[in-house]
C-alpha cells in the first residue's frame, strides 16, 4: 500500500465521498456529526476475530469509541455493543504525523479479563495525518458515530484462542522451544512434542508394568526393599534395634526377624486352654440351674393359683 501514487488519498476520497471509510455509511453519511473522525484519517480497517466480536451485521456492532491526539500522534480504541452490553477493547493502535498515506499498521490484542477471552487481530490503513492538528484531545464516538462497516470484520470458523500456560494465556506469535530430550515438530495444524533419547525396550513395547519393572531391573538391578527403621553408614544399610528395649533381629535366608524378648506370656498354651474349657463347663452348669429356677417359678405360681380357689 505504501507504494500507491501520490493522488491516491484524492481518489480515494474522491471515489468514496458519500461514506466516512471505514465507519459504516448507513450510520455515518455525509451530514454533519457532533462527534465523528476526519474522512480523510483513514483509508481501510480490517479486523479477523472469533464470532464474539459482531460484525455490524445485526442490531449488535463493533466500534471506534475513542480517539485520543496530541496533534502528531492518535491512539484508537474499539469497543462492542450486544444487547445492553459495552465491552472495552482498549487501545488498538497508534498513528503519527510521520506516517504515509497507505501506510500499514497492524495490531493485534487479547482479552486477559478474564483469560480467554475476545482474541483478534488485524490492520489500519493510514490516510491523510495533517488531520491530526485539528483534530481534538479526545474524540468520543458513541456506537452509532464510531460504527464499522461490515465489510471490515471477518470472523474465523476455526480459531485457536491461544496457549494457555498455567493461568497465563499466550496469543499473537507464540515459539515453541524444546528443552533437553524434548522435539517438537509440526506437520499441517498438528504439533507434535515428543521425547527423544529415551531407551526403547529391547523385546517390543512396554504394554504392562512388570515389564516396566523387568527392564529396570535388567539394567540397573533388583531393587532394594526395607523396614522404615534403618540407618545408613558408609554407604550401608543397617537395621536399628533397641536391645535395652527387648528388640533383637535376626537375619537368616533372605528374611529379617525382629523379636520383642522382653514380652512373654502370662499363661502356657495348655493353661489357657484349660481355662476356656472349664469356663464352657461353667457356662453349662448356669444354663442348668437358670431352667431350674423357671420350672420352679412356674410349680410356684400354679401352687398360688390353686390356693386362691380353695380360699
Amino acid at each position: 500500500m505504501s507504494d500507491l501514487p501520490a493522488n491516491a488519498l484524492s481518489e480515494f476520497l474522491a471515489a468514496n465521498a458519500h461514506r466516512l471509510y471505514p465507519l459504516d455509511p448507513i450510520f455515518n453519511n455525509d451530514t454533519a456529526l457532533e462527534n465523528t473522525l476526519p474522512p480523510a484519517l483513514l483509508l481501510d480497517m480490517r479486523i479477523i476475530a472469533t464470532s464474539n466480536m459482531p460484525n455490524n451485521s445485526g442490531t449488535d456492532c463493533t466500534y471506534i469509541s475513542k480517539v485520543v491526539t496530541d496533534g502528531t500522534h492518535a491512539r484508537f480504541y474499539l469497543s462492542t455493543k450486544t444487547g445492553d452490553s459495552v465491552t472495552d477493547l482498549g487501545c488498538i493502535a497508534t498513528i503519527d504525523a510521520a506516517n504515509q498515506p497507505g501506510d500499514r499498521i497492524d495490531f493485534q490484542s487479547i482479552d486477559r479479563n478474564p483469560p480467554g477471552g475476545i482474541i483478534f487481530e488485524g490492520f489500519l490503513i493510514v490516510g491523510d495525518t495533517s488531520v491530526l492538528a485539528q483534530m481534538p484531545s479526545v474524540t468520543e464516538l458513541s456506537y452509532s458515530d464510531g460504527r464499522l462497516y461490515a465489510g471490515c470484520i471477518h470472523h474465523m470458523t476455526k480459531w485457536a484462542a491461544g496457549i494457555k500456560v498455567g493461568s497465563e494465556i499466550l496469543g499473537g506469535v507464540v515459539e515453541l522451544v524444546g528443552g533437553a530430550g524434548v522435539e517438537i515438530s509440526v506437520d499441517g495444524n498438528t504439533i507434535q512434542i515428543s521425547c527423544v533419547g529415551a531407551i526403547p525396550p529391547e523385546n517390543g513395547e512396554i504394554v504392562k508394568d512388570s515389564d516396566i519393572l523387568d527392564m529396570l531391573e535388567a539394567r540397573y538391578g533388583a531393587p532394594i526393599t526395607s523396614v522404615n527403621s534403618v540407618k545408613i553408614t558408609d554407604g550401608d544399610w543397617k537395621i536399628c534395634t533397641k536391645e535395652s528395649e527387648g528388640l533383637v533381629a535376626i537375619a537368616a535366608d533372605n528374611s529379617i526377624t525382629i523379636t520383642n524378648t522382653l514380652a512373654s506370656a502370662c499363661c502356657s498354651q495348655e493353661s489357657i486352654s484349660y481355662i476356656v474349657d472349664n469356663i464352657a463347663e461353667l457356662n453349662e452348669r448356669v444354663g442348668l440351674i437358670q431352667s431350674f429356677q423357671n420350672q420352679l417359678d412356674t410349680n410356684l405360681n400354679i401352687i398360688s393359683a390353686q390356693l386362691s380357689k380353695l380360699g
